[in-house]
């Protein structure tokens, strides 16, 4: 293994592969976050790409912030984390001579699956367990 892909520290990951709609981003990308919360059931982070002038990889691809995303990592002991989510909006554009940098926020699935459903009527006396079955 080489210096630069050694961990040296528990919660440093080295980031394997990441697509955006199934396209490969891996050399344009600067940085990402990653949030977990113990009071959410979701994780949520942002991304950040570098576009130069040759790649307008995010004008070909028409990637507008709600796109899949897939990240594989590994961490120490070469554990390997794999991330299955959405693209949930561009957060920042940075526009300079040369490149510009985008800033897009992401979240798990679940999230969005919560945010597209509906309830449309009134479960007036009807036990959770019956709606949940409903609604699933």
């Amino acid at each position: 293994m080489s210096d630069s892909n050694q961990i040296q520290a528990a919660e440093e990951v080295v980031v394997e592969t990441i697509t955006i709609d199934g396209n490969d981003v891996q050399g344009l990308f600067l940085s990402v976050d990653v949030f977990e919360n113990i009071f959410t059931p979701i994780i949520t982070g942002q991304i950040q790409l570098m576009e130069t002038d040759g790649s307008a990889f995010i004008e070909k691809y028409e990637i507008e912030g709600n796109e899949p995303i897939q990240i594989k990592a590994r961490g120490v002991g070469d554990k390997e984390f794999e991330f299955d989510g959405v693209l949930n909006g561009l957060r920042n554009k940075a526009e300079n001579q040369q490149m510009t940098i985008y800033t897009f926020d992401f979240t798990s699935k679940e999230m969005r699956k919560n945010e597209e459903a509906r309830i449309t009527k009134s479960f007036k006396d009807t036990a959770p367990e019956e709606i949940v079955k409903e609604k699933m």
